[in-house]
């Protein structure tokens, strides 16, 4: 009996942290002394009590400039200023620095805004183009509330349906200098803008609420979950690319091997992950396996191909699992990290583990 090929993509291994640790933060702002004052505390507390974040510290920028060895204990920080920075020159370096590091900076009132030298970020941030708002246009205040949301689907915005603030400091300008506006205050003046690359997110908004001071946005209304959002989605919380490829498979053919590819959030309480295998033979059908464990079984069962998954080999055979490639070569399918296929059913994916898949 003839056995029908099996073919193999490449292999991708999903471990832990990118899937199941949540990120840890820091305050780096310049708000007022000392830093135990409730214009760090309260920001602190809402950002911890959106359960996005494993830890949020306050971290000095205003008797001293942190380095970027300190910085790099962190995946997203978040900057606002009411007060000097100890040297906004040599902050904005190490800012840039971490960013292309692979850091995440959300940069908020009064640093978006402001006239007044050194509470804005300058050396290389400002030379280097890392600034989403166009900043030092000067700063807007009154009573305002949100406006229009220009990208609601946009991670940044998720569950942001009311803000208001008696005071509401925003910038004047409304430009920006680089990526998307997100949405605006009532008023027209931008309240959220997010970068070219996830790792940018620039907010027309102070963030401390009125529990803190009355004139400051209102703690009932949403400005707490616009703020988890924002440096929730530059610690990779939005869609990034996931995963690590290893093994190797062979050509198949279309003369070459096929690859592997994951895309979602880094986070797995987001449960957002979505396979893709290319460079497969058109029209043949094919599916995902996965597996805790990685193996080598070359030819297994008399098939054509590599086999690097071992122990229990789960299977996305159910409904609409099984795909075409189609003239394209290639299939996707976006799984549930709650339904993770096994021989003995479905399970969840935990901290601390790494899945492998293959297709």
């Amino acid at each position: 009996m003839q056995r029908t090929p099996l073919l193999l993509s490449g292999f991708l291994s999903l471990a832990a942290p990118s899937l199941a640790q949540l990120p840890d933060v820091a305050i780096v702002a310049a708000a007022t002394s000392p830093l135990t004052a409730c214009n760090y505390t309260d920001v602190q507390s809402k950002l911890m009590a959106s359960g996005f974040f494993n830890s949020v510290d306050i971290v000095d920028c205003m008797a001293q400039t942190p380095t970027l060895q300190m910085l790099m204990a962190y995946d997203g920080i978040i900057s606002w200023s009411n007060s000097s920075y100890q040297n906004g020159a040599l902050l904005g370096d190490v800012f840039a620095d971490y960013v292309d590091a692979g850091g995440g900076v959300v940069l908020a009132v009064y640093a978006t805004s402001t006239l007044t030298a050194n509470r804005s970020l300058t050396g290389r941030w400002s030379t280097g183009g890392y600034d989403v708002i166009v900043p030092r246009t000067g700063n807007t205040n009154g009573a305002v509330t949100l406006g229009n949301v220009l990208v609601p689907s946009h991670p940044a915005m998720a569950g942001v349906a009311t803000l208001s603030s008696t005071q509401g400091a925003r910038p004047t300008g409304t430009t920006l200098a680089q990526g998307q506006l997100l949405a605006e205050w009532s008023d027209g003046k931008i309240l959220a803008a997010v970068g070219a690359t996830s790792q940018r997110v620039d907010l027309g908004l102070y963030p401390p609420s009125s529990a803190c001071t009355s004139t400051f946005w209102d703690e009932n209304t949403d400005g707490g979950q616009e703020l988890s959002n924002a440096l929730l989605y530059v610690c990779g919380g939005g869609s990034t690319s996931l995963g690590t490829n290893y093994c190797t498979a062979v050509n198949n053919s279309t003369g070459g091997p096929g690859a592997m590819s994951a895309t979602g959030s880094a986070l797995v309480v987001d449960n957002d992950v979505t396979l893709a295998a290319s460079g497969l033979p058109n029209n043949a059908f094919g599916f995902f396996l996965t597996s805790t464990t990685q193996g080598f079984i070359a030819g297994p069962g008399g098939s054509v191909g590599n086999l690097c998954l071992g122990g229990s080999i789960g299977r996305y055979v159910g409904p609409g699992q099984i795909q075409s490639t189609g003239l394209t070569g290639a299939i996707s399918l976006q799984i549930s990290l709650t339904q993770v296929p096994t021989p003995t059913g479905f399970v969840s994916v935990a901290p601390g583990q790494t899945w492998n898949f293959t297709a």
